[in-house]
């Protein structure tokens, strides 16, 4: 098989609940050569010596967004419901939401 161009490679996120074999079917993928970066979270010795795999930026954003939904944000550019523009009088909070369109 030919070596891919830069320009024909490809992205594949496994994504999933948690405790749902994410790890397991990631770490078969690096089996089989799938090249997973370098910022995979660490294992932890005794637990899970060879590591998670999963990407430390995509499952940080993910926590972020469940974070932020748990505390009544939408997800969307500014809202009514954001935890700082909620602090602001309404007038000022309807200008920042106009703003960011």
């Amino acid at each position: 098989m030919a070596a891919r161009q830069a320009d024909e490679r490809k992205v594949l996120v496994v994504v999933g609940m948690h405790r749902s074999g994410t790890s397991a079917t990631t770490g078969a993928l690096r089996c089989l050569g799938v090249s997973l970066g370098d910022r995979l979270y660490a294992g932890h010795r005794g637990i899970n010596d060879k590591g998670y795999f999963e990407h430390s930026d995509i499952a940080d954003t993910n926590d972020e967004v469940l974070w932020q939904t748990e505390a009544g944000m939408s997800i969307s550019a500014h809202t009514v419901s954001h935890p700082i523009l909620v602090r602001h009088p309404d007038a000022a909070a309807r200008q920042e939401i106009a703003d960011s369109r």
